[in-house]
């Protein structure tokens, strides 16, 4: 399975650092707002922390396979 988090728009800028379970994730400048999370998602409940700025929307899109 592949986890990617696509972040919608953030204001006032779109620029984002990822934390996922407490490890750092990378981040995001500029489009495609954009992650790939796979390595760092445990099953059962996870974090996802975004900062310094919120984007719109935060779906976690699943992938059955390499993408």
């Amino acid at each position: 399975m592949r986890y990617i988090l696509p972040m919608g728009a953030m204001k006032p800028e779109m620029a984002a650092k990822l934390t996922v379970n407490g490890f750092a994730a990378g981040g995001c400048i500029g489009e495609p707002l954009r992650k790939d999370i796979t390595e760092f998602v445990k099953p059962g409940s996870n974090t996802i922390r975004i900062e310094p700025f919120c984007p719109e929307t935060v779906p976690v899109m699943v992938y059955p396979g390499a993408i």
